[in-house]
């Protein structure tokens, strides 16, 4: 009778195996095209058309982080969807992302309805058209999302979701998968008023940036801290494709405790990812051969604000 049993218990083990039991949709790129497909699905005529572009249409690096009212997009505006399309949409988003990643990307755009709402109280009576238009850009209407070829037919493929303070692009190639250029922001930083007061969603690259810098000498300090004035936007992005020239800053090799925080906060948001063991040792050989010496860490000094 035991011997019955164990033999049953291991053909029951056997049947549910990684290979028998892994479900259709079991890697990133494969999950990711599934819900493209799915929100084409529930789009019509004229909403495609504002959504597919070529995989090589200059819209796809024609993202940018300010204001709907400073930088009107192209694309599909979360503020036209009914219901069963904007669940798509955070089907493909969850898809794209690893869990923690969604919840930052979907906190970015809830704070800024909590932003939109702090912009229209803080208006005057006599507050112009074009400030009430200021004010009145900010929030979760006015993201886009904008897909580059077509995965219900192509093998590569790639979409981008934009917004103020968020821009997140994609990538699909014959099963493989990329997800950058990435910008993540938030206003406001932290929530401070009502029952959702502290709320943060980026309270961990917060607390990576202070670790940090905290973690310098006041060598390293002199080297990373630009004296400079703090620019008024973001380094690279559009418009300012290859501005950077030689690197500047600390090199990762200076500090091995900053290099780990810098790390930890790198990862933070990432895709789903699901490598076999010789794939991870492969790729972080493939790091390796690139130099890690290479990283620079640098920071305006926000002091000369």
């Amino acid at each position: 009778m035991r011997i019955t049993r164990r033999l049953t218990l291991l053909i029951a083990l056997a049947a549910l195996s990684p290979l028998q039991a892994q479900p259709p949709a079991s890697s990133s790129a494969q999950q990711m095209t599934e819900a493209a497909r799915a929100l084409l699905a529930v789009l019509d005529d004229a909403e495609l058309k504002a959504t597919l572009f070529a995989i090589d249409a200059d819209e796809r690096s024609h993202w940018s982080n300010v204001p709907y009212a400073s930088h009107h997009r192209p694309g599909l505006r979360l503020g036209d969807l009914d219901r069963e399309a904007l669940l798509r949409v955070h089907e493909l988003l969850r898809a794209s992302l690893s869990s923690q990643g969604y919840q930052k990307a979907a906190g970015v755009i809830r704070l800024d309805d909590i932003n939109r709402a702090q912009q229209v109280a803080r208006l005057r009576p006599d507050a112009t058209a074009y400030q009430k238009e200021q004010a009145d850009s900010f929030g979760s209407r006015n993201y886009f999302v904008l897909i580059f070829g077509d995965p219900r037919r192509d093998v590569r493929w790639g979409w981008l979701l934009q917004g103020h303070h968020l821009a997140m692009s994609f990538t699909v190639a014959e099963g493989k998968t990329a997800f950058l250029p990435m910008f993540v922001g938030a206003t406001p930083l932290a929530v401070a008023e009502d029952v959702e007061t502290g709320w943060s969603a980026l309270a961990q690259e917060v607390t990576r940036g202070v670790e940090l810098v905290t973690a310098l000498t006041d060598s390293q300090r002199k080297i990373a801290i630009s004296p400079a004035e703090v620019p008024g936007d973001v380094l690279n992005g559009v418009g300012n494709k290859d501005r950077f020239t030689p690197a500047e800053g600390l090199r990762r090799r200076h500090d091995r405790r900053a290099a780990t925080v810098a790390a930890r906060a790198g990862r933070r948001v990432r895709p789903q990812r699901r490598l076999r063991r010789g794939r991870r040792a492969a790729r972080g050989d493939r790091r390796g051969r690139l130099g890690q010496d290479r990283v620079h860490v640098a920071r305006p000094d926000r002091r000369s604000r």
